[in-house]
């Protein structure tokens, strides 16, 4: 009935791209010159559908000027950003702004709105998809009231990579000075804020998951839950952000529950944000547009005799710098921290590959040389601090390949990307 995703990875570390590309199937690369295709048109199989929340950014996001967002049926969607309370806030016939008071905390207002979408749906016995994006953790992370106190003690894990200068990485990170005491409390308040906005988040699809099951629809409902990215929260001396190409930028979690899925399922293969639509859009019972880039993962869920083997190992992480960006003192991101890479894992190798490139900007096909590389052998490096390339540790002849895959990744289109 469930299957957790234990190496499921974001495209690109950056939180607007990766939803797009949540929805679309497609790789970020790919979406300056979008038509719009690929989407998961659920409304065309017969579903009544529904989102909530943060889906694209406001200057992305329809709804935000005319009330109107193709393809979805009712919505209540952010329309600015960085804050939990006096939120913009776009429906189906408004756009308005909530309070200050309790009641006007951003989670519960997406989750009130979300509860009465399912509600409908199941009292009108209609076949629903509902999309529900919560704000938070998301900066400045703004706890509820009523859990602004909790986990008054708890600090960041102090992983490996923790407050490390990186010698041998890519200039951003070479660049770093040590995080005094003040930036670190300032992280691990952060942290426990982050922690503290959860609790509303957990608070809501507990609610969206009884609801269902007091209408006796749990077992013929599926439910995912994921991330669009991870997060950098002092390690490699990056105070917050993410915008990096490593596990804690791009690794994360991804649970799905629902009929036809085997039970109590753990898988190990290589799955990325790029496959969810696909596969979403076959469980609803339609194969996927040839436009969708990804690839559905639905033989993995299913306990079927002729299922295919799974053989994809490989994932394309992208990211195109967003300014000389400074956190706490520290720069999280600048032009030359644009980059490509591919992870490979699978029984033999458990490697990362990474092109780091100066001041490129939109569809550049990557066709100069890269100011760093980068190269990791995660089975004996899990934390990614020491860089290999161009030593006797790197396999020159894996190389090749892997540089091959990716500078024919970063090009493909549609359905081009299957082969590859």
């Amino acid at each position: 009935m469930e299957c957790i995703l234990k190496t499921f990875f974001a495209n690109t570390p950056l939180c607007c791209p990766s939803r797009a590309t949540l929805i679309s199937g497609k790789y970020p690369h790919n979406f300056v010159s979008s038509d719009g295709s690929g989407c998961m048109k659920m409304n065309e199989l017969g579903y009544t559908v529904g989102a909530y929340g943060k889906l694209l950014n406001p200057s992305g996001t329809p709804a935000c000027k005319s009330q109107v967002m193709p393809g979805i049926d009712d919505f209540l969607l952010m329309c600015n950003s960085d804050r939990y309370f006096n939120v913009a806030l776009a429906n189906t016939t408004t756009k308005y702004f909530t309070g200050f008071q309790p009641d006007d905390y951003l989670t519960a207002v997406v989750g009130n709105a979300s509860i009465r979408f399912v509600e409908r749906a199941l009292q009108n016995k209609k076949p629903f998809f509902v999309y529900i994006g919560p704000h938070a953790p998301h900066y400045p992370a703004t706890p509820a009231p009523w859990y602004k106190d909790v986990f008054p003690i708890l600090r960041p894990p102090m992983t490996p990579n923790y407050n490390i200068t990186a010698k041998d990485h890519h200039f951003l990170l070479r660049q770093q000075k040590p995080l005094n005491k003040y930036e670190e409390d300032l992280i691990a308040e952060l942290f426990r804020d982050r922690w503290r906005t959860l609790l509303s988040v957990d608070d809501l699809f507990m609610e969206v998951v009884s609801l269902i099951a007091n209408y006796s629809a749990v077992d013929n409902t599926y439910f995912v839950w994921s991330s669009d990215h991870g997060y950098q929260l002092g390690q490699f001396c990056l105070p917050r952000e993410k915008h990096q190409p490593y596990e804690n930028d791009i690794r994360v979690p991804f649970f799905i529950r629902g009929p036809s899925i085997k039970k109590q399922l753990s898988c190990n293969e290589v799955v990325s944000m790029v496959d969810v639509a696909p596969t979403l859009l076959e469980l609803a019972g339609i194969k996927s547009p040839s436009v969708m880039e990804g690839v559905s993962f639905i033989e993995l869920l299913q306990d079927k005799e002729d299922n295919a083997v799974w053989n994809k190992d490989k994932h394309l992480v992208e990211f195109w710098s967003q300014s000389d960006g400074i956190k706490i003192n520290h720069y999280v991101d600048g032009p030359n921290n644009t980059f490509i890479g591919v992870r490979l894992l699978n029984q033999t190798h458990n490697v990362a590959y990474l092109e780091f490139y100066q001041n490129v900007v939109g569809e550049h096909l990557f066709n100069l040389t890269p100011c760093d590389y980068e190269w990791y052998n995660l089975t004996v490096d899990p934390y990614q601090l020491n860089n290999l390339y161009n030593t006797a540790a790197m396999d020159r002849h894996l190389l090749h390949e892997l540089k091959e895959y990716l500078h024919n990744k970063i090009h493909c289109r549609g359905s081009q990307c299957h082969q590859l």
